[in-house]
């Protein structure tokens, strides 16, 4: 093998620094800085009570960051349910899936694409024909099933799966721990449209002017006020 030659050994080190961070883009590249919402016990909630931004609403696009601290079969990254858990919509990744796919109510990924210790962006996009999912810009497939209309109120789940909302009668709100995630969450937004794949990655690496259109919601969880007790007002 011919030695290399004096601007070779200059170039090559640099080579494999550029293509280190080009490679590393998607998760280094978290928008924003201050904090992020961190959900790694029992008593760490962020749930959105009588959240009405999406009644009526057909199609819509829930995006954010999130970087798991647990090796989990089965979790749930959000969702949403009435008052009386009356059709609770979950989007989860379960272990024993190899692709997307839905079942009943819920929209699920394989567990691989949440890698532990890493942030990445997903984005879900709903329609009334279906669902698409996206990781770090990139789709992971689209399925062709309806999920029920969002209702005219309803509570928002970040990261938690409740098992009951509690009630006027002074019944508490109950978490269930094993389906719940162990990690992070940052820039959470919501928008009233279902955004095509170029406006998700336009979205990946910077943050979004709180006057944007169609931009129904963000939380960047820099401060207490975002997250407080980790019910999000």
């Amino acid at each position: 093998m011919p030695a290399l030659t004096k601007c070779e050994r200059l170039f090559y080190p640099v080579l494999v620094v550029f293509l280190l961070a080009l490679s590393l883009q998607g998760v280094l590249s978290l928008p924003g800085g201050g904090t992020s919402l961190a959900l790694l016990n029992d008593r760490n909630m962020a749930i959105i009570q009588n959240f009405t931004h999406l009644s009526g609403v057909t199609g819509f696009t829930v995006e954010l960051w999130a970087m798991s601290r647990a090796a989990v079969q089965e979790v749930q990254l959000f969702g949403w349910a009435t008052a009386a858990n009356v059709e609770l919509v979950t989007f989860d990744f379960y272990a024993d899936f190899a692709a997307m796919t839905a079942y009943g109510n819920r929209i699920i990924l394989p567990i691989p694409i949440l890698p532990l210790e890493t942030w990445h962006h997903y984005a879900f996009v709903v329609q009334s024909s279906g669902v698409e999912a996206f990781l770090d810009g990139v789709s992971l497939g689209f399925v062709a099933h309806r999920l029920p209309v969002f209702p005219a109120t309803a509570t928002f789940l970040l990261g938690r799966y409740v098992s009951s909302l509690g009630d006027d009668a002074g019944n508490a709100l109950t978490v269930d721990p094993t389906l719940s995630f162990r990690g992070y969450l940052d820039e959470v937004r919501i928008w009233k449209v279902a955004l095509n794949q170029s406006r998700v990655k336009s979205n990946l690496h910077s943050r979004v002017p709180e006057e944007s259109p169609d931009l129904l919601v963000q939380w960047h969880f820099d401060d207490e006020t975002d997250s407080a007790d980790g019910r999000i007002a």
